[in-house]
């Protein structure tokens, strides 16, 4: 049988486990956001201002395709 100190360490573990999860979870979760934010914005960007960001329309295209999660 598990002592009281053993469970409350374990206890103790699983939370922290949790608690770093959540975080680089919502940590994730924020930079896909960004990205998306950040893709919606250069997708509306008349093309004579890539220039300006030091990109390429090649870039840019390449950028526009690529997945949420990349």
């Amino acid at each position: 049988m598990i002592e009281y100190n053993q469970r409350v360490t374990i206890l103790n573990n699983v939370s922290i486990n949790f608690v770093a999860y959540y975080q680089k979870l919502k940590a994730k979760i924020e930079l896909i956001h960004q990205k998306q934010k950040t893709r919606k914005e250069l997708e509306g960007l008349p093309e004579h201002l890539y220039q300006d960001i030091s990109l390429t329309k090649n870039q840019v295209e390449q950028e526009l395709k690529k997945f949420f999660w990349k």
